[in-house]
């Protein structure tokens, strides 16, 4: 069942798009971090002496870590359905293990956009 689930809202990992969906997933939850955190502190600011400990950057970290672990996940299943060298298909190999690549580098990307709720508050 989550396979079929699976083939219904996923592409094949060795599709060409997977090559810049990372980056896309990467680039729409950076536009909707900073743009939600600066409309937020403009319309309902948290108090000040609350420092880091907001609702803001628990929603942040929350998302963050759901952001790149579906970016993780997209990284490791790309990777996975690259064939081996020996099967002589070298654009599907490329295709897997670059897409997997990009997927892994808008992880860490999203993880490092969520990184500063932890030491900064939201409202500077």
């Amino acid at each position: 069942m989550i396979k079929r689930f699976m083939k219904k809202i996923m592409l094949h990992p060795l599709h060409p798009l997977q090559l810049v969906f990372g980056l896309l997933v990467w680039s729409g939850w950076f536009v909707f971090v900073y743009g939600s955190t600066g409309v937020i502190c403009e319309v309902a600011p948290p108090p000040a002496e609350a420092d880091m400990r907001t609702w803001v950057n628990a929603a942040v970290l929350g998302m963050g870590t759901l952001v790149g672990g579906f970016l993780l996940f997209n990284s490791w299943r790309c990777w996975k359905a690259a064939p081996d060298y020996q099967s002589g298909e070298p654009d599907k190999r490329f295709l897997g293990r670059v897409a997997g690549g990009v997927y892994l580098v808008g992880a860490i990307a999203s993880f490092g956009l969520a990184l500063p709720a932890l030491f900064l508050p939201p409202c500077i």
